[in-house]
């Protein structure tokens, strides 16, 4: 089969986003020519990406031929695709959705704005083929979506179409590049050390992560941490406590330089935690586990989903409270090496399995 010609659309470059279309074009069979905006201002994304990059597209590209056009879940695909209707006619879109836009929680401060949420339903609409990442994602937005419409006065889509949609709609886990992993340090022997791999913001709730390893220390607990992750904003002030606090225990502090680096923080680490109030897949815990980390992980949000039924009474916790018992009771059980290496269940999200469904799909 000759290999399809595939016009990438990412309003979002950077991150998680970056590193998934970037593995796309280096693994696919398919030809991917990619069109991009830096990752800043998600919200003007959202609203004007697609007139910059239909400008970009009409001017350079719309001579070309294109089987499928593939955009993110940052960009507007319906306005996008009405700016090149006379240049891009009847190409089939699909669209992936990395996150929607309706159930990430909010500042106390702050108050929801439907337009995006609006956005993601429109792109949804538009396109002919919807990818989520996860099945999290997918029921969250069919649920969430008819909360938001019940906002709108009396113009909304029937709810046949909405079920159409989501019995249409798939699942394709993005892709984790384990190569990178494969040659870290092996654990020194020393306490077990504890793992934060996220971006420090508010939504995944580094002051819960703080309070859980305070009680810890006033408990006796041995432990040792690293705490990584990429910072936007400033540094949460319950983690410049915990530095301080932690001394010598703290065995990295702080954003990985370069992706071996943070295979090396990866690999010395005995267990992963998250407490995170938003997240659609769960990359960083993926990573973790694929290098040897055991998961603490709430019982929320896609996490349940990463971790086989047999081990969720050893890994999820229900309430936040419950987090500080179950993560002591499993450093004891990693200081007599008795936890067991899940590797095996995670190996399932690599790109020589993934792409195959990907290609499929293009």
């Amino acid at each position: 089969m000759s290999a399809k010609q595939i016009l990438a659309l990412e309003p979002y470059y950077g991150g998680s986003h970056r590193e998934w279309i970037d593995g796309l074009i280096q693994h696919s069979r398919h030809d991917i020519h990619l069109l991009t905006l830096p990752a800043r201002k998600w919200k003007w994304r959202m609203r004007g990406a697609a007139i910059s990059l239909a400008e970009e597209f009409n001017a350079q590209l719309a001579h070309q031929h294109w089987d499928a056009v593939l955009a993110s879940s940052m960009l507007n695909l319906a306005d996008f695709m009405a700016l090149t209707r006379r240049t891009l006619p009847q190409t089939p879109a699909i669209y992936y959705l990395h996150e929607n836009q309706i159930t990430y929680p909010l500042h106390p401060d702050e108050r929801i704005d439907y337009h995006f949420a609006i956005t993601n339903l429109l792109s949804v609409l538009t396109a002919d083929e919807v990818v989520f990442n996860s099945e999290f994602n997918k029921q969250s937005f069919f649920e969430g979506i008819q909360s938001v419409l019940s906002k709108i006065a009396d113009v909304a889509p029937s709810a046949e179409q909405l079920e159409a949609k989501q019995a249409a709609s798939q699942v394709i886990a993005p892709p984790v590049n384990f190569d990178e992993l494969h040659d870290a340090p092996v654990r020194d022997g020393g306490p077990p050390v504890v793992l934060w791999n996220h971006r420090w913001d508010r939504d995944k709730k580094p002051e819960q992560f703080a309070k859980a390893l305070k009680t810890l220390l006033k408990n006796g607990c041995e432990f040792r941490a690293i705490l990584c992750g990429e910072q936007f904003h400033k540094t949460p002030v319950e983690f410049l406590d915990l530095k301080r606090i932690l001394g010598s225990r703290l065995v990295h502090y702080g954003y990985a330089p370069t992706r071996r680096d943070y295979a090396n923080l990866l690999a010395q680490s005995d267990i992963v935690v998250s407490t995170a109030t938003q997240e659609f897949f769960g990359l960083s815990i993926v990573e973790a586990v694929y290098s040897g980390a055991f998961p603490i992980l709430p019982r929320r949000l896609n996490y349940p989903n990463l971790v086989p039924r047999e081990f969720h009474s050893q890994t999820l916790y229900d309430e936040d409270e419950g987090l500080p018992a179950l993560l002591e009771r499993t450093i004891q059980r990693a200081a007599q090496n008795q936890l067991p290496n899940l590797r095996h269940t995670v190996v399932q999200y690599g790109w020589g399995s993934l792409i195959k469904k990907y290609d499929a799909l293009f």
